[in-house]
């Protein structure tokens, strides 16, 4: 049919392999899709979200210990019962007029602006000093009323017991007093208020003094008898009385002395009928108003009066 010509021959040659292809390769058809050729049908895993990483935390710092507080000064006094220098000029402040009071052991003080504290061998609390009238001290509330016109107020704690017998509260003297005509008579009157009162006014170095359970106006503590202020002193005016009470240590005790006698401002002494000034027949020496132990002299605070019509009288200011 193509004849023998070349292009015949080659177009034989063509058919034959068509046919060959024909029959041994199948048309190209799109395969059935087998079940690793269908699509997932579990939805796209979804990729994980990044967490926000957590921000690192402060770490507590460790507490350092507190440094300790700068120590405060103490303003407690520490006395030592020391009577000297009335041959010295006194110091120059805490003058009140001419009036100039001291707590022994210490030094010039000022009046009715509240308690000082101290302590010595035997005693631990403070002492409250108030004079009425006082040129340039505070006034006080405390005179509303009253006819007093000084106080001593002593509060704290002993340090060793105390028998009542053994404190007594008065003044001492160093040298002997000008001791006024009817200067007895001011004693009998003032035994009327305080029956305990002894007075030796006549020795080398006089005092007049008291047992503390029977001289203060005001006491409190433990085993005090809660009596009118009369009523104790009667009481404890007897030794026997006074020998069954103790001043334990420890304990907290409250003594008050004031009275209407002596001005401090002017040293005019008023007992009874007695008007005197009583600055000159003290031959220059102050007043030392104490609460003392006279057997061993162990003195529990003193507080000095002195005035300048004194000092002058003792040559120790112009």
């Amino acid at each position: 049919m193509y004849g023998t010509s070349p292009r015949g021959k080659r177009q034989a040659a063509l058919d034959r392999l068509e046919a060959v292809v024909n029959h041994h390769v199948a048309p190209l058809a799109p395969a059935p899709a087998t079940h690793r050729d269908q699509p997932d049908a579990t939805p796209p895993r979804l990729q994980p979200q990044p967490q926000p990483q957590p921000q690192p935390q402060p770490q507590p710092q460790p507490e350092l210990p507190a440094e300790p507080a700068p120590a405060q000064e103490s303003t407690r006094l520490w006395l030592d019962a020391d009577f000297g220098g009335l041959d010295q000029p006194p110091p120059p402040q805490h003058y009140y007029g001419d009036l100039q009071v001291s707590l022994i052991g210490h030094g010039p003080i000022r009046l009715n602006e509240g308690p000082i504290e101290f302590e010595n061998d035997v005693f631990c609390g403070s002492v409250d000093v108030r004079v009425r009238g006082a040129a340039g001290a505070p006034h006080l509330d405390y005179w509303e009323g009253r006819q007093r016109v000084f106080a001593i107020i002593v509060r704290g704690e002993f340090k060793r017991e105390f028998n009542g017998n053994e404190l007594y509260f008065g003044s001492r003297f160093s040298g002997p007093l000008k001791v006024p005509f009817g200067a007895s008579v001011g004693i009998r009157f003032a035994k009327l208020i305080d029956p305990g009162l002894e007075a030796d006014l006549h020795s080398p170095t006089p005092s007049i003094i008291s047992p503390l359970l029977c001289s203060v106006n005001e006491l409190t503590g433990p085993e005090v008898p809660a009596m009118e202020s009369p009523a104790r002193r009667k009481f404890f005016k007897s030794e026997e009385h006074r020998g069954a009470f103790t001043f334990r240590p420890g304990a907290e005790y409250s003594f008050e002395a004031y009275g209407d006698v002596l001005d401090w401002n002017t040293f005019r002494l008023s007992i009874g009928p007695l008007r005197l000034s009583a600055a000159k027949y003290l031959n220059g020496q102050p007043v030392h108003m104490q609460i003392v132990a006279p057997e061993t002299d162990d003195v529990v605070v003193a507080v000095r009066f002195d005035h300048r019509s004194l000092q002058r009288a003792r040559g120790v200011l112009e």
